[in-house]
């Protein structure tokens, strides 16, 4: 039986790069490309950054409904992750059913 634990070299390279577009910085190092650089928001949720050959990039949401089928929504240009992932996770929230409208009334009867 073997005790202990056992050791496995981990090369340096590809492995430890990871693709930050939280930060104005991370995202000024990414590589341009059509597909986006993902960050989860919540299960099913993502919030993505397209960086485009100008330098500018573009913000784009996913979401995987109750069937398993994915959606995408443009979110447009943002300048920080922070508002691009609080308008995906706006998109992300469960819709109220239809008939089922909350009013608020301002002023008494």
């Amino acid at each position: 039986m073997l005790q202990g634990r056992i050791s496995v070299p981990i090369p340096y390279g590809k492995a430890t790069i990871k693709n930050d577009i939280k930060t104005k910085t991370g995202r000024a190092k990414l590589e341009p490309r059509r597909e986006p650089y993902w960050s989860a928001l919540k299960t099913g949720g993502y919030v993505g950054y397209r960086k485009l050959e100008n330098g500018n990039g573009t913000w784009i949401a996913r979401w995987r409904d109750e069937a398993g089928k994915q959606k995408y929504r443009a979110l447009g240009e943002f300048d920080s992750y922070d508002e691009a992932a609080k308008v995906a996770g706006e998109w992300h929230s469960p819709r109220k059913p239809a008939g089922r409208v909350t009013r608020r009334s301002t002023s008494a009867c």
